[in-house]
């Protein structure tokens, strides 16, 4: 069940994309191919997001489909055609491999897409062959894969062109941006979430308040925080725990909360049902990937959008920016019936983000949304290249 406290136009986007949602229940495909080439990965010579090289291919040179790494049906991600030859240098190694795919170095893309293969190794027979993946670096997660049953001394990152005897090319069971899962795919965190021992912590808030990067840092969470441990929430952040670390907290979770991000994708790792409440921090933006989570685990989600996509023109010292006085959050906390400290009138946290001047602007403006003048010479400002100069238009226009 998803409960939604939004706008009109958030609840539209995402009650139509929850209708989307799917499960496929038919049999992936494997195929082997024999004296088989792995590339490794290379990012796009053009700058581009997508048709990263590397993959598998034929003695003849020929990229693999099923080896891509898909975005979506249309849209390759890594496994571009052949930009670079093969060689003499090209190393041969007369051994039977699975290949696994493009491992990502961000954990939530690394679960949402790198995993997609690894249905391959839930059946036990297959657990001492040799393993082959391509990546920008080591596996960094490789605690899932040692749960999965792998060896970790049988997991190879190729970092050469390699010739092998045959090359196991498994499909992949889920895409990012496809509104489609196999039930191949729920099953390999079944797996995983099978074999960690779980502590007992009922209920749990996955905090970015400590977050060192400025893009993950969310303006105006430690209220929000607060408001969570004053109501029994235990509060974990999660970049603090090893990966199994973070597993066992949340097995025997029974409501998981946090602000939109990677940490929530930690429900797959929870017991079906589980309660979760996911506090948006982008106006409009749905988190379309964890709806396909939602649906596989049959969750009890609240989605609350909680921004404060007004305050984007400011030269905010964090990524984004949310408040526990929004409305959206206001009602969720009654029908809830969760206490929070309403003596301050004003979100004073959001003071540490923003100048002094910036704040006081803010707060005497409380329709600023509205001011579409004010929002866009904000935005125009920003883009001037002197700083001196920016500071100076700056002030002068906060100042008028």
């Amino acid at each position: 069940m998803n409960k939604v406290y939004a706008s009109d136009s958030f609840k539209k986007l995402f009650n139509e994309y929850v209708l989307k949602v799917k499960e496929e229940d038919r049999n992936l495909k494997t195929e082997v191919y024999n004296n088989a080439f792995i590339l490794p990965f290379r990012n796009s010579t053009n700058g581009a997001e997508i048709n990263d090289e590397g993959g598998v291919f034929d003695s003849d040179g020929n990229i693999i489909d099923l080896s891509k790494t898909r975005k979506s049906k249309y849209q390759v991600k890594v496994g571009s055609p052949l930009h670079y030859a093969f060689n003499s240098k090209t190393i041969y190694i007369n051994e039977d491999v699975v290949f696994l795919g493009y491992f990502s170095t961000h954990f939530g893309h690394f679960l949402l897409e790198s995993l997609n293969r690894l249905w391959f190794v839930l059946n036990s027979d297959v657990l001492n062959k040799k393993f082959v993946y391509i990546g920008e670096s080591d596996v960094y997660f490789i605690e899932i894969l040692e749960l999965l049953g792998l060896n970790k001394n049988n997991i190879i990152r190729i970092t050469k062109p390699t010739k092998f005897k045959s090359i196991t090319v498994p499909e992949e069971s889920n895409r990012i941006e496809e509104t489609f899962y196999n039930k191949k795919y729920k099953e390999i965190f079944k797996r995983v979430r099978d074999n960690i021992v779980g502590l007992e912590y009922d209920k749990i808030y996955l905090s970015r308040t400590k977050f060192k990067r400025k893009d993950g840092t969310v303006a105006g969470e430690q209220e929000i925080e607060r408001m969570f441990e004053n109501n029994g929430f235990k509060i974990i952040y999660p970049e603090r725990f090893s990966i199994k670390e973070q597993l066992r907290l949340v097995k025997n979770c029974k409501h998981l909360a946090g602000i939109q991000g990677t940490a929530i994708h930690l429900s797959l790792f929870a017991e079906d049902g589980v309660k979760l409440t996911v506090i948006h921090r982008t106006k409009d933006d749905i988190f379309p990937e964890q709806i396909k989570i939602n649906n596989m685990k049959n969750i009890d989600s609240s989605h609350i959008e909680a921004d404060l996509d007004f305050l984007r023109p400011f030269p905010l010292d964090a990524a984004f920016a949310i408040s526990i006085r929004n409305k959206y959050m206001k009602q969720w906390l009654n029908e809830n019936h969760y206490k929070f400290d309403t003596v301050e009138d004003n979100p004073v946290s959001l003071e540490q983000y923003i100048s002094p001047k910036e704040f006081k602007y803010w707060s005497k403006t409380s329709k600023l949304k509205n001011k579409i003048k004010d929002r866009l010479i904000m935005f125009l400002i920003n883009f001037i290249f002197i700083k001196s100069l920016r500071k100076r238009m700056r002030y002068k226009f906060l100042s008028r």
